[in-house]
């Protein structure tokens, strides 16, 4: 059995063992590899005279993102670009990756020995999608006219994968009428034969022949099934990354119909594009190890954070400049001869409640011309899903230095007087009118959320009651707020909350003006409730046709808030005398735009049209 040492000062020498850190809390080290897997030595962190200044790294939900390190003196086994780079924290892997800038050699003795990395997953920029040669790239060799059938002989026989029901396509024909695409009707060793009635024949070698992988065109393929294909045909070669498909948990199917093309993009977009086709809604990630993981996101809660525990203090930001509550994908054709590049309509979706909230706010989505209806239907609907409604972004600058697992944790804030909102009155669900009310939700007044309650009644109405149930523990209870708006004057409503019913706490409400709503604030700091389970309205001789209008019935009270929220980002920093982690909570990552802008750099610097004949 083979040891390692573990390296810090080498005079005197001291072992991870004799000076553990108390506030450790678990085994944090580095471990270097080289990049065939020997092990080359460890660095731990946890000992007083470790050989690190500074730490830093990286670790978002795609995987690990990038590293830098400064050192006091070098240990006794070489770091050099693409040293693999293992870290530990807690026990666990949490980081992977490779050195990728080193301190080179006739450099200064006043030098730093800094080192820079990045995580496994940005290899994967630089690998692009092509084609393998002999199963799915052929050189033509001729073409033969058969009835309605073309037979295409090729340079070698076709793969065994390669079955009828194929799509390929021609590129480079002796004559361009040849080119385009096909589907496989029949294969005879080296020849593929497909209908094609206007098909010329060609007698001598020229033009190509790529056929796509069956996970791309089948109809009926899951998801997952792309990402295999790709982890198992493209990623064996990529040092640091482990081809291997056990991680990969079955996804649903997105119809296809046509089929979509990867070929000349990265294995980083075609990543990303499959999160898109998942609609945002599965973790595909590059684990420390260099494993392809593929699972559903959890909505269970990791862990609750309190917020100034240990230092923690988060602050919470919304994000308004990336709303999008309109998106039309549109299919962009390859140019015409006059330079224009016409578009047709792949799939239209909106989120009337967000439009209603932040007015229209349009998102446009160009693709290729061969992307199906389904495809751009799962496209349009994973950025409506994302971006529909503001993104609250928590942060903390100083979190606990420990194993954070991405997912989703429970921040609770500090205690304080806030505001919580007990109903956005824009929804009927749970009220109880009487006959003499008729009520709706109006969109044409109202001042936040998606609309408000709009009340209509007459002198009828006397003495009726509207309410609603709820069960919301508060504690210092010190304002209610809502907003009220109506068509006549006078003091013909009040507002109540209870215990067993809102008429325990009645507040009257006097409307003096008609011209625009009013927030209506009343004092109830002396109010002895601990428990709201019900809030209510009752008329007092109203007028006939009257109306009001009801948004947003809230509560200022002392509590703490309790707000849950996708952890996205660690950023872990570690010097001899401090750790921490800054945290990031709630960022929308989706990086959708640069993928289908990439895509269709491609299909126009491309010769080969996506076409149909």
């Amino acid at each position: 059995m083979f040891a390692s040492k573990m390296y810090s000062e080498s005079s005197p020498f001291q072992t991870w063992e004799d000076f553990i850190d108390e506030n450790n809390g678990g085994d944090d080290r580095l471990d270097f590899r080289t990049v065939s897997g020997t092990l080359l030595g460890s660095i731990p962190l946890g000992i007083q005279n470790t050989k690190f200044r500074t730490l830093e790294f990286d670790v978002d939900e795609f995987g690990s993102k990038s590293i830098k390190f400064e050192l006091n003196s070098l240990p006794a086994f070489p770091l050099e670009r693409f040293t693999v780079i293992r870290i530990r924290v807690d026990g666990v892997d949490t980081f992977g990756g490779y050195v990728f800038k080193y301190p080179r050699q006739g450099s200064s003795r006043n030098q730093k020995l800094e080192f820079q990395g990045l995580g496994f997953r940005e290899r994967l920029k630089k690998v692009t999608i092509r084609p393998t040669i002999d199963k799915h790239f052929y050189r033509i060799q001729s073409i033969t006219k058969a009835g309605l059938n073309v037979e295409i002989k090729l340079n070698t026989n076709v793969h065994p994968t390669i079955n009828p029901g194929n799509v390929f396509y021609i590129k480079n024909a002796l004559n361009s009428r040849n080119n385009g695409k096909y589907t496989v009707v029949s294969i005879i060793g080296d020849t593929l034969i497909a209908l094609r009635p206007d098909g010329i024949e060609q007698e001598i070698a020229q033009g190509t022949v790529t056929i796509l992988p069956t996970q791309w065109t089948n109809p009926t393929t899951p998801v997952s099934d792309i990402l295999k294909q790709i982890v198992l045909e493209y990623l064996p070669q990529v040092k640091g990354i482990i081809a291997s498909t056990g991680g990969i948990t079955t996804s649903s199917s997105v119809p296809i119909g046509g089929g979509i093309d990867l070929e000349g993009i990265t294995i980083e977009k075609a990543f990303e594009f499959i999160r898109n086709m998942l609609g945002g809604q599965w973790n595909l990630v590059v684990e420390p190890d260099g494993r392809i993981t593929l699972n559903p996101k959890s909505t269970a809660v990791i862990e609750k954070i309190f917020s100034s525990y240990d230092g923690q203090i988060f602050d919470f930001d919304e994000n308004l400049d990336n709303i999008v509550n309109i998106v039309e994908v549109n299919r962009k054709k390859e140019k015409s001869e006059e330079g224009t590049t016409p578009m047709t309509l792949g799939a239209l979706k909106s989120n009337p409640t967000s439009v209603a909230k932040y007015g229209p706010m349009e998102g446009p989505i160009d693709v290729p011309a061969y992307f199906t209806d389904e495809v751009c239907e799962a496209l349009a609907t994973a950025e409506i899903n994302a971006k529909s409604e503001p993104k609250e972004e928590g942060s903390a600058k100083k979190g606990k230095w420990k194993y954070w697992k991405i997912g989703t944790y429970s921040i609770v804030t500090e205690e304080g007087y806030y505001k919580e909102i007990l109903n956005e009155m824009d929804s009927l669900d749970g009220f109880v009118f009487p006959t003499e009310v008729s009520a709706s939700i109006s969109t044409a007044i109202f001042i936040t959320g998606a609309g408000s309650l709009k009340l209509s009644f007459g002198n009828s109405a006397n003495e009726k009651e509207v309410k609603f149930p709820l069960d919301k523990r508060v504690s210092g209870l010190k304002t209610i707020y809502l907003y009220i708006y109506a068509n006549k004057l006078g003091s013909y409503l009040r507002f109540g909350i209870g215990k067993d019913s809102f008429k325990e706490h009645l507040f009257p409400i006097t409307i003096n003006q008609t011209s625009n709503p009013e927030l209506i604030a009343i004092p109830v700091a002396n109010l002895p409730i601990d428990r709201i389970q019900e809030f209510g309205f009752i008329f007092d001789n109203p007028q006939n046709g009257t109306e009001v209008y009801i948004d947003e019935v809230a509560i200022e009270s002392y509590t703490s808030l309790h707000k849950t929220q996708p952890l996205k980002l660690v950023k872990y920093k570690y010097t001899p005398y401090n750790k921490f982690c800054e945290l990031t909570f709630g960022v929308n990552s989706s990086k959708q735009e640069n993928w289908l802008a990439a895509l269709n750099a491609k299909i126009e610097s491309q010769s080969m049209a996506m076409k149909d004949r």
